[in-house]
């Protein structure tokens, strides 16, 4: 049986934590010559939608596009920063477990390089662990990058 990677997905967020992740994925890319898409999901908890990777408050809807206009741009810099200059973007909405799965069949993905904050305990049962619900779901391998405390 031959295998091939030829497409990854990779999971991003904005942070020092996402930064391993896309580290991992940016290796494996160079080292199998494969194309990274970078996928943001905004969760549906998440109602402000990118504009919750912005700090300023709101001050009037007026702002709302130019927010988002900023918002997206500061992820593709993020993206091209860890992730190189081979890779797409997708942003999309919904459950992240659902929307990482279903983007991964779309493009389509060989291999889900993701963060695993390894949540135990109560906070499993408050937050939930996506890495998990990826497993459960994908039909393709999953990497998990252990991610430290927050």
């Amino acid at each position: 049986m031959e295998v091939s990677v030829r497409n990854i997905l990779v999971p991003v967020s904005i942070s020092e934590a996402g930064e391993r992740v896309c580290a991992y994925g940016k290796l494996l890319a160079e080292k199998l010559g494969a194309h990274v898409t970078a996928l943001y999901v905004v969760e549906d908890e998440e109602p402000e939608g990118l504009r919750a990777l912005t700090l300023p408050a709101l001050t009037s809807e007026d702002e709302i596009p130019e927010l988002e206009h900023a918002a997206l741009q500061g992820l593709r810099e993020h993206v091209l920063q860890h992730l190189g200059e081979r890779v797409s973007l997708r942003v999309t909405a919904g459950d992240a477990a659902r929307e990482i799965v279903r983007v991964a069949g779309e493009i389509p993905a060989d291999l889900i390089v993701m963060g695993n904050h390894g949540r135990k305990g109560i906070e499993k049962a408050l937050f939930g662990n996506t890495v998990e619900e990826v497993l459960k779901k994908a039909v393709i391998p999953v990497l998990s990058v252990p991610l430290p405390e927050a």
